[in-house]
C-alpha cells in the first residue's frame, strides 16, 4: 500500500492520508548574505511573506550597474498564479525589512513551465521568468556575481557524494504547520543516492533519471520552500564554483530521515538544454553564456 505523502505545492502544505507531525528543519540556522546570494523570494503583491523559492541564473551587469538575468523556479510556483501581483526580490534576508534585497523588474511575457510539467507526478517540475535589476554594490564585479551556475564543473557521479556540500536556504516554515517565516534561514543537507531515494519512495514517485533528493532527519525543505535553491560544492576543490543542483519539488513530510526532500534534478543535460533553448527563444538578441 503506497504510503501518505505531503506535498509542497505552490508553498502551501496539502496532507493527505495522515496527520502530519511537526519538524523543525533547518537546526534554525539564520542565513548571512554570502551564504545565498542568488537566493530570490516569490511574493503576491498583497502578502508579507514567500509563498516560493526560486535562483538568479545567467545574470549579466553593465559598467552602470544594470543588470539582467533570468529567475528558476518550480513549475508549480508559476502556473496559476496572477502575474502581475508577482513580485520578486534578490538576496532579502528579512521579508519584514523592504530595505533588504534587490527588487527585481519582472518581464511578465517571458514566464516559461516545462510543456512537459506534470503537477500530479512532480516530473519536469522547472520554470522561468526574465528580469533586470539595479546593483546597489559599490563594486560592478560584484554585481555579476549574483547568479548561480546551473552546470558544475567537473562530472558529478554518486561516488562522490559524500565530497559535496549541498545546502539549502529559503523562507519556509521552521516547523510543519507552524507560522509563516520572514526570515531567511540555511542549512546543509546530505545527498541521497538514486537507489537510496528510489528505495524509500517508489519508481511511481521517485525518477532517478530527472530527480534528485537530499535531506535528513530535521533537515530540509518544509511549505513555502518550494522553488527554492539546493547548492551545491565540491569540496575537495575550492575553485570550483558553487552550482545550483537542485530545486525543491515535494517531500513526505518536512525533515523526515525516512522520506527525503525531492528536488528537479536542473543538472540533468535535458534540462539544461531546455534553459538555454528557452532563453534564447524569448530574446534572440540577448548574447546567452554558456552555462
Amino acid at each position: 500500500m503506497r504510503g501518505a505523502y505531503y506535498f509542497l505545492v505552490l508553498g502551501v502544505s496539502i496532507t493527505v492520508g495522515a496527520v502530519s507531525v511537526p519538524n523543525v528543519i533547518g537546526n534554525n540556522t539564520k542565513a548571512a548574505a554570502e551564504d545565498a546570494p542568488w537566493i530570490v523570494s516569490l511574493q503576491m503583491e498583497q502578502d508579507d511573506f514567500a509563498f516560493c523559492g526560486a535562483t538568479l541564473i545567467n545574470s549579466n551587469c553593465r559598467e552602470d550597474k544594470n543588470c539582467s538575468g533570468w529567475v528558476i523556479t518550480a513549475a508549480s510556483c508559476l502556473e496559476g498564479i496572477p502575474r502581475d501581483s508577482l513580485i520578486a526580490t534578490l538576496g532579502n534576508l528579512d521579508l519584514s525589512d523592504p530595505s533588504v534585497g534587490i527588487p527585481l523588474n519582472i518581464n511578465r511575457s517571458s514566464f516559461t513551465v516545462h510543456e512537459n510539467y506534470n503537477a500530479s507526478s512532480h516530473e519536469n517540475d522547472v520554470g522561468l521568468f526574465k528580469v533586470d535589476f539595479d546593483c546597489n554594490s559599490d563594486e560592478a564585479t560584484t554585481c555579476g556575481n549574483f547568479s548561480l551556475n546551473i552546470k558544475s564543473q567537473f562530472n558529478i557521479t554518486e561516488d562522490l557524494y559524500d565530497k559535496i556540500n549541498a545546502s539549502f536556504a529559503g523562507w519556509g516554515l521552521l516547523v510543519e504547520k507552524g507560522p509563516l517565516q520572514k526570515v531567511l534561514y540555511n542549512t546543509s543537507i546530505p545527498l541521497r543516492t538514486d537507489k537510496n531515494c528510489t528505495s524509500l519512495y517508489d519508481h511511481e514517485v521517485f525518477k532517478g533519471d530527472s530527480m534528485i533528493c537530499a535531506g535528513a532527519a530535521g533537515f530540509g525543505p518544509c511549505s513555502h520552500d518550494t522553488g527554492g535553491p539546493l547548492a551545491c560544492q565540491y569540496e575537495e576543490n575550492e575553485k570550483f564554483d558553487k552550482w545550483l543542483c537542485g530545486i525543491a519539488s515535494f517531500g513526505d513530510g518536512c525533515g523526515n530521515g525516512n522520506k527525503p526532500a525531492v528536488f528537479t534534478d536542473i543538472t540533468n543535460k535535458n534540462f539544461i538544454e531546455w534553459v538555454e533553448k528557452k532563453i534564447t527563444e524569448t530574446d534572440e538578441s540577448v548574447n546567452v553564456r554558456r552555462f
